[in-house]
């Protein structure tokens, strides 16, 4: 049995790990960072975070727990760290 915990994970490695802990079937926690990937799909994120008044990290974390919790077997839950 393994498991995948990354902190710092920044932009697309949390996309990446995402990826990757879902194919292999591995529990997995990951804490990312920034969000500073330079894409068309970032461009689309930005603009739909301004339309919708969403902060644009949140955004796009809210993104991939759909993605994580599409995958079988996966039930994503998102917890905050608080800032102060």
């Amino acid at each position: 049995s393994a498991a995948v915990v990354a902190c710092h994970a920044c932009s697309t490695l949390s996309d990446e790990l995402i990826r990757e802990c879902t194919a292999a079937g591995v529990d997995f926690a990951i804490m990312p960072c920034c969000h500073g990937e330079r894409s068309a799909r970032n461009d689309r994120m930005k603009f739909a975070s301004k339309t919708l008044s969403v902060e644009f990290g949140l955004l796009v974390d809210i993104a991939r727990l759909g993605v994580i919790d599409a995958a079988p077997g996966y039930k994503a839950r998102m917890r905050t760290i608080d800032s102060s």
